[in-house]
């Protein structure tokens, strides 16, 4: 036996699939956002930011990224991974 779906189900299935996964997103961005801490640390931001460790850093040492030094440990303030998780992509408007 053939199921048949017709278009406007199609479309209905589609739009509730895509809802379902802007609502996962979104509960992922919720839980990283309560996650942010005063000073964070580097895997955390590359986690939270979705660059590589390594490349965070390489830009906390051109100092292109912000550091609060604790001793001699370096922390990244949430203020600066809030900032960056907030901006839009700006590859995808492109």
């Amino acid at each position: 036996m053939e199921v048949s779906v017709n278009i406007k189900e199609r479309k209905q299935m589609q739009m509730a699939d895509e809802l379902g996964t802007e609502k996962k997103l979104e509960t992922a961005m919720d839980a990283i956002v309560a996650s942010v801490k005063t000073g964070n640390s580097a895997s955390f931001a590359a986690e939270a930011t979705g660059v590589g460790i390594s490349t965070i850093y390489r830009e906390m040492n051109k100092g292109n990224i912000p550091v609060i030094k604790i001793g001699e440990r370096r922390t990244i303030p949430g203020w600066w991974i809030l900032d960056q998780i907030s901006r839009p992509d700006t590859d995808a408007a492109a």
